[in-house]
């Protein structure tokens, strides 16, 4: 599943969810920190990573890894990525990516339309919404056994300086 901000194009969110899956031997921080080392030194040095930790969201402990990007163009993007790995047949474990990115155009890159600490800030208010519901019907908190959902949680404008919330 995948959406955007309507007033911030160029901020994308995707949420994978596959249960039943072979998980992959090596998590999401093992699989990057391999992939940085077949890089060059000049495209090592245009990540600055800001987050690369375990995470819990949910009840799933899962990883989170938070990098900023300088492109080609000289524009800076985010990428924020966290995920779980899942368990091989088990629906009720699931594999779960939850990504956003920031300066995402449909011609490549765009400067991002926030800064990097609004960036990360609408992240870390995002992500917590996000679990799985209970296996069992009355426990459950929406429509469907197993299911990811995202609760409702305070708004916050892009863009606004941190300090008190709007409802």
């Amino acid at each position: 599943m995948s959406a955007d901000l309507p007033n911030h194009p160029d901020i994308q969110f995707h949420l994978i969810v596959a249960a039943g899956l072979k998980p992959d031997e090596e998590g999401l921080i093992e699989r990057s920190h391999g992939a940085l080392r077949l890089r060059s030194f000049a495209n090592r040095m245009r990540i600055k990573g800001l987050r690369a930790a375990p995470r819990s969201i949910g009840g799933l402990t899962g990883h989170e890894l938070v990098e900023s990007i300088s492109e080609d163009n000289n524009i800076t993007v985010h990428s924020f990525w966290w995920e779980v790995n899942g368990t091989a047949h088990d629906v009720a474990h699931p594999h779960v990516v939850l990504k956003m990115m920031t300066g995402s155009g449909a011609q490549g890159s765009v400067p991002p339309s926030v800064s990097e600490g609004t960036a990360i800030a609408l992240w870390d208010r995002v992500v917590p919404t996000f679990r799985l519901l209970a296996k069992e019907p009355h426990l459950s908190a929406g429509p469907r056994s197993g299911a990811v959902t995202g609760a409702p949680r305070p708004k916050m404008q892009i863009g606004a300086q941190p300090g008190p919330v709007a409802q």
